[in-house]
């Protein structure tokens, strides 16, 4: 990735890694259902479930943060 041509130093493969997994849960999960969820108003609960299962809900926090949250 590159921003005003300078590389983006900070990434590293822990984040390619999470990039990935999101991709390919993407393409291969939501994708293929997403028009019919949309479709029938269906709420997707196992695709949820399964996010939270690959570690995607807590990208947002830092560790320490996220435990602080869901201890309140």
């Amino acid at each position: 990735m590159v921003i005003c041509g300078n590389p983006i130093i900070f990434l590293n493969g822990m984040h390619d890694a999470v990039r990935e997994t999101a991709r390919s849960f993407v393409d291969n999960v939501n994708c293929p259902v997403a028009e019919a969820l949309d479709r029938e108003g269906r709420f997707p609960a196992a695709i949820y479930e399964e996010v939270g299962s690959l570690g995607l809900f807590g990208i947002a926090f830092p560790t320490n943060r996220a435990e602080r949250v869901a201890t309140r």
